[in-house]
């Protein structure tokens, strides 16, 4: 019974998060966007992130000839130190984001394009 409680109270001291990660888990559920425009379209890219750490990847491009192509890929999302690692279903990592100080979220250190978080809610999706 001893060797069983002694290994329930590791498990707890292992598993669980800082208050610093619970922090950024709990900022980062809700829909991020960023955009870009050329002169022939315009995109949206959209992530979302889930309080179960799942999140739909959502592009959205607008041409200006009318003609609108949008694709949806579902990931699974932790924070790993300073970063948030997407990964795929079969848990394979395709992208790495850092939230900084300006809580903007950026695929890396030198991106000119970061995700601003637009809602907190993710009822829709």
């Amino acid at each position: 019974m001893k060797n069983s409680l002694f290994f329930l109270v590791l498990l707890l001291i292992t598993t669980s998060c800082t208050k610093s990660e619970m922090e950024d888990a709990t900022l980062l559920i809700g829909i991020w966007e960023r955009t870009s425009s050329t002169e022939i379209s315009s995109s949206v890219d959209r992530l979302v992130f889930k309080s179960d750490y799942s999140g739909i990847k959502i592009n959205t491009i607008n041409h200006k000839s009318g003609e609108v192509i949008s694709n949806a890929s579902s990931f699974k999302w932790n924070l790993s130190d300073e970063s948030v690692v997407l990964s795929s279903e079969d848990n394979s990592p395709f992208a790495t984001y850092v939230l900084d100080s300006e809580e903007e979220l950026k695929l890396s250190s030198i991106d000119e394009m970061p995700y601003i978080k637009v809602s907190d809610t993710v009822l829709n999706y």
